[in-house]
């Protein structure tokens, strides 16, 4: 439960208390946030605390018209960021504003850039059918283009790489049969081989 004055979500009450429930004190952005995409219950109190009325439960976002917004955006809708899960609904215009809640002032973001949107300054303006989001210091984010899909097979692709190594369907194939080892031939072989001293001038090859 959060304890904050309307007035204060409204923006229009800068010394104004907000807090959690027996709990430390709450950024009113942060409420803000919460506020965007959840269900509410609004409890009215008097200046000293004591409830004066209780409403029902509502959903910031109509079920109905959270569907036609995942349906529209598919995902968040910050520059170049491709989460498609644990997105929130965000209000440009937000509600707490005394804007009506329609699809033309929602977009999805991610947690992360909800919370920077709301807690670390950035801002979003609607530009025709498109959005425009600014860092904390004014800065436009530009867009990122799609990526481009590439028909890839990855074993084909394998098999490429393995033929420019020289690596064919035989190269792991042993060409000892398994017969046993001569270790006096090979030993006797290597011997030679590191002792032997230089030939001499007049040896037959």
């Amino acid at each position: 439960m959060i304890h904050v004055d309307a007035a204060a979500l409204a923006g229009a009450a800068e010394d104004a208390q907000c807090q959690l429930d027996h709990g430390p004190a709450l950024a009113v952005e942060t409420a803000r946030r919460l506020l965007c995409d959840t269900s509410t219950v609004t409890i009215q109190e008097s200046p000293d605390g004591t409830p004066l009325d209780v409403g029902r439960k509502t959903r910031t976002i109509p079920t109905a018209l959270r569907r036609v917004l995942q349906s529209r955006d598919r995902g968040c809708r910050f520059p170049g960021c491709t989460n498609h899960r644990s997105t929130d609904a965000h209000h440009v215009k937000h509600c707490a504003d005394g804007d009506e809640t329609t699809l033309t002032i929602l977009v999805l973001l991610c947690r992360v850039h909800h919370r920077l949107v709301h807690e670390e300054g950035f801002t979003i303006e609607r530009a025709g059918e498109g959005l425009v989001f600014r860092t904390a210091k004014g800065k436009r984010v530009e867009e990122v283009p799609a990526a481009q899909l590439v028909a890839y097979d990855p074993v084909l692709a394998l098999m490429t790489a393995h033929a420019d190594h020289g690596i064919t369907a035989r190269t792991t194939i042993p060409e000892w049969m398994g017969e046993v080892p001569a270790y006096d031939w090979i030993t006797d072989a290597l011997w030679r081989r590191d002792n032997a001293g230089p030939p001499r001038a007049n040896a037959s090859p």
